[in-house]
């Protein structure tokens, strides 16, 4: 069961591997995550809600809440149905450091793992990689962690954007907005 923040993300991954095994030809992939006083207080008592926007030097997040489900198919039935092409889900990857909700701290290397996982398995090389659209969700010490493991991977130069800024962090369905956008 994929749980919090990249689990809009699983479902686009899990959805992409069934099609890719030619289980299903069609899959929704949805991320989906609301608001209530629960999550408003849990946000609270660890100090990580404010009004900070992602990658600037903040304390904490915009709350944000939202839906979004994306139709995945394979080439072949796109192709057979006409569909419109919106883009092409050529690999996933995806690795897990567990920790403390309150640990703020990124883990370098299972975030690196993932990426070059991702492009291994697409056949590409990291400096084909163009644009990146980074988690930023506000909280200074995360921002960082993200944005060093980036450089580091990719260089300097490259654009890192995160639709945080413009939704507030809709936890489940942010990384599956990131990719609607």
């Amino acid at each position: 069961v994929a749980n919090g923040a990249q689990s809009g993300l699983q479902s686009v991954c899990y959805a992409h591997s069934v099609i890719s095994s030619k289980e299903e030809s069609v899959m929704v992939a949805a991320g989906t995550d609301e608001n209530t006083d629960v999550t408003e207080y849990l946000y609270n008592k660890y100090g990580v809600k404010s009004n900070d926007l992602p990658y600037s030097e903040g304390k904490g997040f915009v709350l944000g809440e939202g839906s979004v489900s994306i139709v995945l198919e394979s080439k072949e039935y796109a192709d057979k149905h006409n569909s419109k092409k919106y883009a092409e889900i050529v690999s996933c990857g995806m690795a897990h450091s567990p920790k403390e909700y309150s640990d703020q701290r990124v883990d370098g290397d299972t975030v690196k793992r993932a990426i070059t996982d991702a492009c291994k398995k697409a056949g590409l090389f990291l400096e084909q990689i163009d644009f990146i659209s980074g988690f930023g969700c506000g909280i200074k010490e995360i921002d960082h962690g993200e944005l060093e493991i980036y450089r580091e991977l990719f260089g300097v130069n490259k654009p890192v954007l995160s639709v945080k800024a413009a939704t507030g962090d809709a936890r489940a369905a942010s990384a599956a907005m990131a990719l609607a956008q």
